[in-house]
């Protein structure tokens, strides 16, 4: 029999059969799956997830408002949990790839922590 976490957030954690998440580390592994899912992927909620891919192969300095602008948004909308007070795009050595450092809050309150995505 699985118990259930006593947290009021948490979720299955990815890649660990069994493993859950919860509080921050809920936020961060959801920041995360919002991040990487384009927007279609999800057949239920066709606008979950983010338009970061579409900019990912255009030249850096074109792409980085639109991917930091896409990321924002994204999160806005789907992660009400957290508010980001940062957010940093870095390329990566690999084409077509963009690294988030993400700091955020807890809506409402001024603790929080920094999330890491790659894209």
């Amino acid at each position: 029999m699985t118990t259930l976490p006593s947290a009021r957030y948490w979720q299955p954690k990815l890649g660990e059969l069994g493993a859950t998440v919860s509080d921050a580390d809920d936020i961060n592994q959801a920041m995360a799956i919002i991040l990487i899912t384009r927007w279609g992927e999800c057949p239920h909620r066709p606008e979950f997830g983010s338009e970061v891919w579409k900019y990912l192969d255009r030249p850096w300095s074109m792409a980085l408002p639109l991917i930091t602008q896409a990321a924002l948004a994204a999160l806005a909308r789907w992660e009400l949990r957290a508010t980001v007070t940062r957010l940093k795009a870095t390329l990566q050595d690999e084409p077509g790839h963009v690294k988030f450092s993400i700091t955020w809050q807890w809506a409402g309150q001024a603790t929080g922590s920094t999330t890491e995505v790659s894209v």
